[in-house]
């Protein structure tokens, strides 16, 4: 007796559908922050200037960035720090094109003081 399965299809263009569901390897803001990252590829992300004057900038590859947290300018979105400066990226941009660095918990701490 075959059991057959009925597949329910989804239209590509239904808003409740999420990407984020062929991406189990995302993570949260709250788990993300103090985390390093070197990136694979060159990322595009935002830099403001003091006069809050937004611009695109591109990270170039092999750039090690810390996550600060959460970006207060870009939804799904984190604020990190590269070279003493914050830019804001895309979570989807920073876990495709990037790779955890691994660090000692005192090496963290240390960059964990630098972002406060």
């Amino acid at each position: 007796m075959a059991q057959t399965l009925e597949k329910e299809s989804i239209p590509m263009t239904t808003p409740t559908v999420s990407s984020m569901v062929l991406l189990p390897g995302l993570i949260t803001s709250d788990n993300a922050r103090g985390r390093k990252y070197r990136t694979t590829a060159s990322l595009v992300a935002v830099h403001f200037d003091q006069t809050k004057k937004g611009g695109i900038v591109f990270l170039p590859q092999g750039a090690e960035v810390r996550v600060i947290g959460p970006s207060s300018c870009l939804p799904s979105g984190f604020e990190v720090l590269f070279e003493k400066g914050i830019y804001h990226l895309f979570e989807i941009d920073l876990m495709a094109r990037s790779v955890l660095i691994f660090e000692t918990l005192l090496d963290k701490r240390r960059g964990l003081a630098a972002c406060a």
